[in-house]
């Protein structure tokens, strides 16, 4: 009897671990895949970065913290401009051929807090088009080198932990 009891109680671990193991294994199929695509295509081709360009024009138009810079520019350029400028940076087979950030940029004055309005702007389109978060990641992050040369003035920004270190390095 003793030697029933083990099979029986043998059989009903191995089934459990079975089941826990077919149950892991099924969790592992649904995890999301990384998307391995280059960033140009992640994010749509020429006609993803031209939605997103539309998207973000519209994003910086309705935005008061930033609005004030695009005055008085000829809009349709701009946003070619942009269109070429963020497709080049996703490495797509577009070419950028207007000026560098820094020309582009120079006497604006732009400040931390309207760098970061922009970037949130930006963030904004990204998300009403449903880009990954990943994807996102990765255009901001070819992005935010351009920090330097867009931001030229000292203002207090957004986020002033961000403009201690500005700050600090004026002391020295």
């Amino acid at each position: 009897m003793q030697t029933r009891e083990r099979r029986a109680v043998t059989k009903r671990v191995f089934a459990t671990l079975l089941t826990v193991l077919a149950t892991s294994l099924s969790a592992c199929a649904v995890l999301p895949q990384l998307d391995r695509r280059p960033l140009y295509q992640q994010l749509g081709g020429v006609e993803g970065i031209d939605r997103l360009a539309d998207r973000f024009v519209r994003e910086l138009a309705a935005d008061p913290d930033v609005r004030s810079h695009f005055e008085g520019i000829d809009a349709r350029r701009f946003r070619s401009q942009l269109a070429a400028h963020l497709c080049e940076v996703a490495d797509g087979p577009c070419t950028y051929d207007g000026d560098s950030m820094l020309e582009v940029h120079r006497g604006m004055d732009i400040d931390q807090r309207a760098f970061n309005a922009t970037v949130e702007s930006l963030i904004r389109a990204m998300e009403s088009l449903r880009i990954s978060v990943p994807a996102q990641n990765r255009l901001l992050a070819r992005l935010a080198p351009m920090h330097a040369d867009i931001v030229t003035s000292r203002a207090k920004g957004r986020y002033p932990s961000l403009d201690a270190p500005a700050a600090a390095s004026e002391d020295r």
